[in-house]
């Protein structure tokens, strides 16, 4: 299967954090999953919007864009900027 634009940049997004299997692509290019931000998620109601790469959980309400995702997953989120390198090469790689 071939990804193109921006379902291709949240796969690499996805993959980067070993995440692949966790997420559905639907034919909109779009990802659906289960929150990985609260654990009582027994439904996929995290959705990954590959138009505008932004994510929110219908769940437990957390939003944002791609960059915050990360950030929340590897618990970057007070991150000091020097911290940040490796995300800031990771998504200069995507674009």
């Amino acid at each position: 299967m071939k990804y193109e634009g921006r379902s291709y940049q949240w796969r690499q997004v996805l993959a980067h954090l070993g995440l692949v299997g966790s997420f559905k692509e639907r034919p909109s290019g779009n990802y659906v999953g289960s929150c990985l931000f609260h654990n009582n998620d027994k439904t996929p109601s995290l959705k990954l919007y590959s138009q505008t790469m932004t994510f929110i959980c219908y769940g437990c309400e957390v939003r944002g864009e791609v960059t915050d995702f990360v950030q929340m997953h590897k618990g970057y989120k007070d991150a000091i900027p020097e911290d940040m390198r490796e995300l800031q090469e990771f998504f200069a790689k995507l674009t």
